[in-house]
């Protein structure tokens, strides 16, 4: 299997080709330029600011991980709110 990630620059994420045909699959906006290290490709903020999206080729395909890098500040707001309610 032959995977290609994306440069950058479009949604196009990844595309894999073996002898019956080809996949692709896209993200839902255009992804920045990625970072690589290896077998991955990191793009940062690609999913609002703080949420990167990391893509990681394997010898079967790929994995995909989304990672938070702070707690959105409206998830503060309910967990504070959720400690003060007493029961």
């Amino acid at each position: 299997m032959d995977v290609t990630l994306s440069a950058g620059g479009n949604t196009s994420l990844a595309t894999a080709r073996t002898g019956k045909g080809e996949a692709s699959i896209s993200a839902p906006g255009t992804l920045p330029k990625p970072e690589l290290s290896g077998s991955t490709a990191t793009y940062r903020s690609a999913y609002g600011p703080g949420v990167d999206l990391v893509v990681t080729a394997t010898p079967t395909g790929l994995r995909q991980q989304i990672m938070i890098q702070q707690r959105p500040p409206l998830w503060q707001a309910q967990v504070r709110h959720r400690e003060e309610v007493t029961f």
